[in-house]
């Protein structure tokens, strides 16, 4: 139907969305060797169409994008020619319509996955190219199609396509792409984390080490940004802990060790490396015992990748437990939580003997604690200063409750009842009917 009669175009166009649909369930072979043709046929609609006809006709190629494309062709020549078709969405005369373009490019990637590359490379430079113009209104939208990208490919093949180029030399052909960290970090998942210790991190620290000298040189704003940039990069190490495949491989002693040393000494860093430990732990954790056939790795691999983890929790739990207790009270949150989830990975018998250990420090705090003053308890005052030591251990004590045998729990029951006592400090008071709840909690 012409463009023009909206009313019989988009009739047509639900028809044959549904149809072909339909046809894909009785013969997918010969629905899709008719693919390319009929995306060529309908595309002009999304250019020349009223809005409603545009948006049936989005639709209905999203839907053969979907549903048309059988597993075995997702490499094939016919595919291949269903690119170039869209592809043509990409030039000026779609300018109008290019938000549209961008979502079925977008769910293409998303079919294709791994298929994707080297077919669609051309089309994701395209965007980005679109995509950095000054005065392009729809970056949203070709963000959205670099992020189905970076899922479909994964970021080491996304960046041989559309390097990032942060050495500070680009040229006409060499052109910086630090735009594109923040979308990676939220695109990232399933992905090697070999390739972050391999290339990414080794990537953070020239940037930093880059940021230092602009310092020596009186260069701030140089050295500001090259200290953002590396802080954009440790940030992805969150999207490469979402469950990657290589944990037992690339999770090593040296790796663990620098993470622990990051944690301890860099605090721009800090709340980054433990937001991808909490991933990492709480992620295989729930997989290690979900009986699923769908994750990205199997229950034994689960399995394995936790035992593999609870190797390193000890020292790390060792070194949050000192940053916590060094640190300001309104602003450790994120590191109780990474501690709780090495709590959820460790043995028994190590949550015990910790607890042991803190109990026993606890303990020392009383016999010289100060309630503190009023002043002492304001926002302002707790987002610069730590808490009490003897406050610090109680939080660590009550976090380590559900985890704890018989004899340690009723170790806790004791200490929440010397708390409770402490009439000349309110909070420390209700910390030990916090500890009286939480154990309450978990006999029920």
């Amino acid at each position: 139907p012409n463009s023009s009669d909206s009313a019989t175009s988009e009739a047509w166009l639900n028809i044959i969305q549904k149809g072909y649909i339909a046809y894909a369930q009785i013969s997918a072979e010969a629905c899709f060797q008719s693919l390319p043709d009929l995306i060529d046929l309908v595309l002009p609609d999304i250019e020349l169409g009223k809005s409603s006809t545009r948006d049936a006709a989005t639709r209905c190629v999203w839907a053969l994008i979907r549903e048309c494309i059988p597993d075995s062709k997702l490499g094939s020549d016919g595919v291949q020619a269903i690119i170039k078709v869209l592809a043509g969405g990409l030039s000026y005369r779609y300018r109008e319509s290019w938000a549209l373009v961008f979502l079925l490019i977008a769910a293409l990637f998303q079919r294709l996955g791994k298929f994707a590359h080297p077919s669609m490379d051309a089309v994701a430079k395209e965007v980005a190219n679109m995509r950095m113009e000054p005065e392009f209104q729809f970056k949203d939208e070709a963000d959205a199609v670099l992020g189905a990208a970076i899922r479909a490919v994964g970021p080491q093949v996304f960046l041989e396509i559309l390097p990032l180029n942060l050495d500070g030399s680009q040229s006409q052909d060499n052109v910086g792409r630090a735009w594109l960290l923040p979308l990676m970090k939220s695109h990232i998942r399933n992905a090697p984390l070999g390739y972050f210790v391999s290339t990414m991190l080794p990537l953070a620290d020239k940037l930093s080490v880059q940021s230092q000298q602009f310092v020596s040189q009186n260069r701030e704003l140089e050295a500001k940004i090259y200290n953002a940039l590396s802080q954009q990069v440790w940030a992805l190490l969150s999207g490469f802990c979402n469950v990657p495949v290589d944990i037992l491989d690339s999770f090593t002693v040296g790796f663990a060790e620098r993470l622990a040393n990051e944690i301890l000494e860099v605090p721009a860093t800090r709340s980054a490396i433990c937001g991808a430990l909490q991933t990492l732990l709480t992620a295989v954790h729930a997989l290690a015992h979900t009986e699923s056939a769908n994750g990205p790795i199997t229950q034994q691999q689960a399995l394995a990748a936790e035992m593999h983890l609870a190797r390193f929790a000890p020292d790390y739990l060792a070194q949050l437990f000192n940053v916590f207790a060094l640190s300001p009270g309104n602003g450790r949150g994120y590191l109780m939580d990474t501690i709780t989830a090495f709590l959820a990975v460790i043995t028994p018998g190590e949550v015990n003997a910790t607890f042991a250990k803190v109990c026993a420090m606890l303990d020392q705090a009383l016999k010289s604690h100060k309630p503190p003053t009023a002043a002492e308890l304001t926002e302002q005052y707790l987002e610069a200063h730590p808490p009490p030591t003897a406050h610090t251990m109680t939080d660590l004590a009550i976090v380590m409750a559900p985890y704890l045998d018989t004899e340690h729990a009723q170790m806790l029951v004791r200490a929440a009842f010397v708390l409770a006592n402490q009439s000349e400090d309110a909070m420390l008071q209700k910390k030990g009917y916090k500890a009286l709840s939480r154990l309450a909690a978990q006999s029920a």
